[in-house]
């Protein structure tokens, strides 16, 4: 079912078209990736959808009742808030209906008769209403979207001023998520989350039950989640069929096929242009007629427009001055903490020339903290880094502090690297997506992405043969980190990298190391291997459970066995003294009633009733023994 139309939208800034007569459709359920450079009008197609800014011509069509939620980079959020009000006033419907529920329960125990089933008959209406709008468990959903997107209990009372603004972009994640809107459009919704928490949201978004719209540089994320794929460039939409591999797949098809096609089409005039250059040469009547006639038929031809093919990605090799020994680096027994709190103990890690090691785990367990400790900038606790021999380390920080703002990028790179020529810096800046004038840019004047690529290109040129890299593709496009990935897979020095881009660690990375309170699991392989062996794992420890508890169910059952072997055994043998004792009680009667029929018995009054007495009391004793003998029976059976 369709729940939203776009017909012919168009966006202008001034002369610069951003979107131009852009039309699509979403379906309830879809899950559609939205892919483009930085500045293709990504966010800006967004904001026209969300309704927080307006087209300049074209319209969106979708019903009434249709709710769109939109989660920007910049939530913006009112002062003085804490976390857990700023979200349980998103159910006040339900908190009112809680509100009443305990009026109704007052008022009933004051009252009697027809107004008591008036009020019993209320109650029952609010309450059934309450269940089916999710009154019992919304407290619980909160918790759990909070807990899933990474937000501590002992946040949920912090003001949201106070939180980073990665913690903020959660809380307003966790907002929208519980609203259950017929449209999510999330705007790089990953950013800020470690990848327990993406794969948190993965696992909410495929169960979500509605439509969702994602801006995203996570390829990973957008191959589990996307079915649909939309490309901006160019001011114009494409459609493709698919996740983001499907879509880059599609693609390739359709550049080669769009590259062959404008090849023979060329071909084909450059042919048609000689045969008629060389008929105008006969300089006959019949030839420069028939010269016309085939400039007639060579000027219906439209022309195609020549593919735009990726030439600014230059292949170049970046290989360190100087090459490390095969130990470059050795983590021994690490422990770290700051006043009580424990970051980690125990960390130990062997790290050989040519590996790049991919550092994982939560936010807040201390990855940044042992890059620290590795680069000199900490001191451990406990422990000792031991660097190999001509092992030189650099260190490329998730806020790049050190520039120059005054520099423009060209000068910033060549400032240390003197030794190269202007055109070896230009070649390295270009593969780094800076080309013609941008390179003339001033620091100051970059985006927080553009000053990223400025200080890995910086750390690529380096004399290091050791890189650490702190979350280096945050804040950059698609392009550009396939740029990274490149250089670093041809890299012949030794990386490690702090990522939660876990189709760059899949790429690149040659170990997975899991940080943890404990140490560091390490895995020999790349992330997907990674994820493999984790499965195996959880999969044999489930197995491993399993087999426990079978172990101890037929423990049980063995012991139980016993016990009632046992049972019947003493059942057996308890029925055998009561068969005996009932069949010595019947002789006994019997013998007395013999002896009360006898005259001297019966004649004798006290005698007899002796006698009677004792076979009553006898007779008594018979019925509880045989009452005893079928309790013993039953209990057998």
């Amino acid at each position: 079912m369709s729940i939203l139309l776009c017909n012919n939208l168009t966006k202008s800034y001034g002369v610069e078209s951003i979107l131009n007569n852009i039309n699509f459709q979403i379906h309830s359920r879809d899950r559609i990736g939205v892919v483009g450079d930085n500045g293709a009008g990504k966010t800006t197609l967004f904001k026209i959808i969300s309704g927080t800014e307006p087209a300049d011509s074209g319209n969106i069509n979708m019903p009434a009742c249709t709710t769109i939620g939109f989660l920007s980079q910049h939530p913006d959020f009112s002062t003085g808030e804490v976390v857990w009000e700023h979200l349980i006033k998103n159910f006040q419907h339900l908190i009112d209906m809680e509100e009443q529920i305990t009026e109704l329960e007052t008022c009933m125990s004051c009252n009697s008769g027809s107004k008591l089933e008036q009020l019993m008959k209320e109650y029952g209406d609010v309450t059934e209403r309450f269940a089916e709008n999710g009154g019992y468990e919304y407290k619980s959903l909160i918790r759990g979207a909070l807990k899933g997107l990474g937000i501590e209990e002992t946040q949920y009372q912090m003001p949201l001023e106070l939180l980073s603004g990665g913690q903020q972009t959660r809380v307003a994640l966790a907002e929208l998520l519980l609203k259950k809107h017929h449209l999510l459009l999330l705007d790089e919704p990953t950013n800020y989350l470690d990848i327990n928490a993406v794969e948190w949201l993965e696992s909410f978004l495929s169960d979500y039950d509605g439509a969702v719209m994602i801006i995203s540089h996570d390829r990973y994320f957008l191959d589990r989640i996307c079915t649909r794929t939309f490309e901006l460039s160019n001011s114009n939409l494409s459609e493709f069929q698919g996740n983001y591999t499907d879509y880059i797949h599609q693609k390739q098809i359709m550049l080669e096929l769009e590259v062959k096609n404008y090849k023979t089409q060329q071909k084909e005039i450059k042919r048609q242009q000689e045969v008629i250059r060389r008929l105008k040469s006969y300089n006959r009547e019949k030839s420069v007629k028939r010269a016309n006639s085939r400039q007639k038929l060579l000027s219906r031809i439209q022309p195609l427009d020549k593919p735009i093919v990726d030439t600014e990605k230059v292949d170049i090799r970046l290989d360190p001055l100087v090459k490390s020994g095969r130990d470059a680096l050795t983590l021994e027994s690490i422990s770290m903490a700051f006043d009580e709190n424990t970051l980690f103990r125990d960390v130990s890690l062997r790290v050989f020339r040519g590996e790049i090691i991919g550092i994982i785990g939560p936010n807040g367990i201390g990855k940044t903290t042992l890059f620290n400790i590795i680069s000199g900038e900490l001191t451990p606790v406990s422990g000792s880094v031991i660097r190999g021999h001509n092992t030189n380390i650099e260190y490329y920080h998730q806020q790049q502090e050190n520039m120059n703002l005054a520099n423009t990028v060209l000068d910033e790179v060549w400032n240390e690297n003197p030794r190269l020529s202007n055109t070896e810096i230009r070649n390295i800046l270009g593969a780094f997506l800076f080309s013609g004038d941008d390179v003339y840019k001033t620091i100051e004047q970059l985006s927080g992405g553009e000053r990223s690529r400025v200080a890995l290109a910086k750390l690529m040129l380096s004399r290091s043969n050791l890189l650490l890299l702190d979350e280096p593709t945050n804040h950059l496009d698609i392009q550009s980190r396939q740029v990274l990935e490149s250089a670093l897979i041809d890299y012949s020095g030794t990386v490690l990298v702090i990522s939660h881009d876990r189709y760059f660690l899949d790429r690149v990375t040659t170990k997975i190391a899991v940080l943890t309170s404990g140490g560091i699991d390490l895995y020999h392989g790349n992330y997907s291997y990674y994820r493999m062996k984790k499965q195996q794992q959880e999969e044999a420890a489930q197995q491993e459970e399993t087999n426990v508890q079978t172990k101890t169910a037929l423990k049980q059952q063995r012991k139980k066995e016993k016990e009632e072997r046992e049972f019947q055994k003493q059942a057996k043998m308890k029925l055998h003294s009561l068969e005996q004792k009932i069949a010595e009680t019947e002789e006994e009667i019997s013998r007395l009633e013999q002896q009360m029929c006898r005259p001297e018995i019966y004649s004798d009054s006290d005698k007899s009733k002796e006698l009677h007495a004792h076979v009553k009391e006898l007779k008594n004793k018979l019925e509880l023994l045989y009452h005893e003998w079928e309790e013993t029976i039953e209990q057998m059976a």
